[in-house]
């Protein structure tokens, strides 16, 4: 019984921690200057 609650909380820390990633960067326009205010979602996902 243990083993069974040390595993699924090891699987809970790492959905959590997989959930926690952040892209930084600059995003340009075709001249390369930088766009203030661009939000950024990634294909495939609501939020």
């Amino acid at each position: 019984m243990r083993k069974i609650l040390t595993a699924a909380l090891l699987l809970l820390g790492i959905t959590a921690f997989a959930q926690q990633h952040s892209v930084k960067g600059t995003v340009t326009d075709q001249n390369g200057y930088p766009v203030i205010g661009m939000a950024v979602q990634e294909q495939g996902t609501s939020n």
